[in-house]
Formats: C-alpha cells, sequence, structure tokens
C-alpha cells in the first residue's frame, strides 16, 4: 500500500525550497559596476574585499567596495557609471565604499581616499541628491556641488608636506567637513585643508600647494570637464530608459524594498516528483504527470440546514429625554446639601482634563545624543577600514618593490 503524503506536508516542503532558492539568489547577486577602466599604465591592481588582487586592463570594471592600487609609475582613468570621470595618480589607494548609478534619487557615491591623489570629474550623482555623495579621508569629509577638484591626502610620516586632507578645486565648489567644522566654500582655484589633531578646524589655504603638480598623463585631461557636461545628460536619460533586470511590484524608487534590500523575483519551482503512481497534485500548481503521488481530495462538507425564520424584534422600550451636551448633569448632594467635589483636575462635566505636555525638549535632546553616538560610530569605522587599507597598501608596495629588484638583478646577470 503507498503511503500518500499529506497536503500541509508537501506545501511546507515547497516552502523550504523556495526559500533555499531566494538566498541562493542573494548570496550570488553581483557587485555593483563603479566604473570602467579607459587609460592604464604602470603598476596598478584591484583588490577585493577578501583581499584579493587583480591586475586589471582597459576595458576591465571597478566594482564597488573594490580597493584601487597604483605603485610607483602607476596611474588610471575610469569613465564612471554616472557620467563622471576618475583619475587615480602614483603611489595612491582608493576604494569604492558604496556605488549606485541608475538614475534616480537612489544613486550613491561613497570613496575612500587612503592614500595619495586623484582628480575627480563628477557626474548626475551630486546634482541629483548632493548629499549622497562623498570622499572620505582620515581626518575629513569632502562634498562637492558638482564640479572637477583633486583631493589629496598625505599620512603621517610623509615628506611631502604636512600631513592632513587637502583638496584643489579647478571647476565649481566643494566643502570640507570635519567634527571640529567646516570650510562651506572651497571655489575655483582655490584650496582647504584639514590637519590632524583632535582641535584643528578646517582651513581656507592663502594659496595652492606646490605638490598640486599633476602627472606626466595629465594632458589626457584637458578638457575632460567640459566633455563630462557635454555627455552627461545624454547618459543620464539612456540609463532611465535602460531597462532593469532587478525591478519587481512593490520595488521602491531606488530599485529595492521598503527596506533597502534589492528583491529579486523568485524562480517558479514545480512540485516535488514523488515516487508511486497517479496523476494528483498540489491545487493550484501544474501537475507533472509523472510519477507523482495523489493527494486525497478533502471531503466536501454536507449542506447546512435552512436557518428557522428569525422571531420578531420586541418594541423598543421609550427612550428618556437625554440632556444635551452643552447642558451640565447636576451634581451630586450629600444629605446636608452641599455640592461633592470631584477629584482634581476634572472639570464638573466628567470629562478628563487634557492639558497639553511640552515634551519637545527631552525629544530633541535624545535625538542629539543619538546621531552623535552613530556619527562617532561611522567615524570609528572609518578609521578602522583606512587603517586596514593602509597596511594593505604598505605589503603591496613591498611585493611592487620586491619585484623591481628581482628584475633588476636579472638585467645585471645578463
Amino acid at each position: 500500500m503507498q503511503r500518500r503524503i499529506p497536503l500541509p506536508a508537501l506545501l511546507a516542503f515547497l516552502a523550504l525550497i523556495l526559500g533555499a532558492l531566494a538566498l541562493r539568489v542573494h548570496a550570488a547577486e553581483p557587485l555593483p559596476v563603479a566604473g570602467r577602466v579607459d587609460f592604464i599604465v604602470g603598476d596598478v591592481r584591484f583588490v577585493d574585499d577578501a583581499r584579493r588582487a587583480r591586475t586589471p586592463v582597459k576595458g576591465d570594471t571597478l566594482l564597488a567596495t573594490e580597493t584601487i592600487v597604483t605603485g610607483r609609475s602607476g596611474e588610471i582613468h575610469l569613465d564612471m557609471e554616472d557620467g563622471g570621470y576618475l583619475a587615480v595618480r602614483s603611489n595612491s589607494s582608493v576604494r569604492v565604499k558604496e556605488y549606485r548609478a541608475k538614475g534616480d534619487a537612489g544613486d550613491r557615491s561613497v570613496l575612500q581616499l587612503l592614500v595619495g591623489s586623484l582628480r575627480v570629474f563628477t557626474g548626475w550623482i551630486p546634482r541629483l541628491s548632493p548629499k549622497s555623495y562623498r570622499i572620505e579621508t582620515l581626518t575629513a569629509t569632502i562634498g562637492v556641488r558638482g564640479t572637477d577638484h583633486e583631493p589629496y591626502f598625505i599620512p603621517v610620516g610623509s615628506d611631502v608636506g604636512i600631513p592632513g586632507t587637502y583638496d584643489r578645486v579647478n571647476e565649481g565648489s566643494i566643502f570640507i567637513e570635519t567634527p571640529e567644522g567646516t570650510v562651506d566654500v572651497v571655489d575655483r582655484d582655490r584650496a582647504g585643508f584639514a590637519p590632524f589633531g583632535k582641535s584643528s578646524k578646517p582651513t581656507l589655504l592663502d594659496r595652492v600647494p606646490d605638490f598640486f603638480k599633476g602627472s606626466i598623463n595629465e594632458k589626457l585631461l584637458d578638457g575632460r570637464h567640459q566633455k563630462v557636461l557635454d555627455k552627461l545628460e545624454e547618459k543620464l536619460n539612456l540609463r532611465r530608459s535602460a531597462p532593469r533586470p532587478d525591478s519587481v511590484p512593490g520595488a521602491d524608487a531606488a530599485g529595492g524594498s521598503a527596506l533597502g534590500v534589492p528583491e529579486v523575483p523568485l524562480p517558479i519551482v514545480p512540485p516535488p516528483i514523488l515516487p508511486g503512481g497517479g496523476g494528483g497534485g498540489v491545487p493550484g500548481l501544474p501537475s507533472t504527470g509523472i510519477g507523482a503521488t495523489p493527494v486525497e481530495p478533502l471531503p466536501a462538507a454536507p449542506p447546512a440546514p435552512p436557518a428557522p425564520p428569525a422571531p420578531p424584534a420586541p418594541p423598543a422600550p421609550p427612550v428618556a429625554d437625554k440632556p444635551s451636551a452643552s447642558t451640565p448633569p447636576p451634581a451630586a448632594r450629600p444629605r446636608d446639601g452641599r455640592a461633592v467635589a470631584g477629584p482634581r483636575g476634572i472639570p464638573e462635566t466628567g470629562q478628563p482634563s487634557t492639558k497639553p505636555q511640552d515634551d519637545s525638549a527631552p525629544k530633541d535632546r535624545a535625538t542629539q545624543l543619538q546621531e552623535q553616538r552613530l556619527k562617532e560610530l561611522r567615524d570609528r569605522e572609518t578609521r578602522y577600514e583606512i587603517e586596514r587599507e593602509r597596511k594593505l597598501l604598505r605589503d603591496l608596495g613591498r611585493e611592487s618593490d620586491a619585484e623591481e629588484r628581482a628584475v633588476k638583478r636579472n638585467r645585471e646577470r645578463r
């Protein structure tokens, strides 16, 4: 006699299969593309979060969360997905902390300049949402308002200049923010500086430092700012009109669920084929017709007997005249004839007192404390990530120096 599987057990089994498939789909979701290599020379590597390094070539893609590391002679230029352009110079390290460029208000770009310098021609992200674009260093956060600028971070112990964060503006304007203060506007042909130290505030420099000299490939960036502006609207319209394979009903404007997690449509999974014969199946799902175990249909419920007619309702008793809302009820009186006073805070109408309470000050204080704690956590996380990436940069630099020494020894032996 064949064993028949109950319908609730079969439905629970299908739910487990769908859940496992959904987890696999989310786990295999690719990282967003941040940019594509347009020019590369010298020693340049892309390093992912697992510390795996690869050597890019022209046309390769830079993914979100990857770090760009350049050697002594390395330089790389990238076409960014939001229509902007990025040039990372030699002896530098830049991490793409967050990136999304789909042409709506959910776009975001956060770069971490760990050491060295780069030149940035911003795309549509800071124009659509200025607060969603920033460049972080160990001492400051740089925000832009559509510009061509050159952030530069000098670590402690370097002989290039005073340690800290610098930024030179070629077009547009930027601002530099630290926990100690903000330089609101750094405009064209000016430079701002945020030094090390808890009590040091960012300042606007009197002149541009001499170490802003560019590289030998700087001529490739001539006119780039205008080229970005000329093509920006066209690229933005193309991105907005492109189909999105990850869009599903119920997704928000940022292309994800209400919790900010991208939603992925689940595949349609047929019911499992169980041993035995027959052609039944789960109601509502297609039957395979091959070796499916029949499921006993639920017995039909017997028809309910007709309900007896309801007896006529008795006539309603006469309603006494109610006092109007404006007429207060008579006060209860004791035997001596004096009125009984009600509890304090309750008027004579019997309604509780609704005195407004001003509790805005405690709420504002609690909000300020919460925001301050969140900011301290973010700063601590940023410092940890930057120190980790700087250590990785030093390790890669030692490997590069070892390779150069090996090549030099081989040449001398020849």
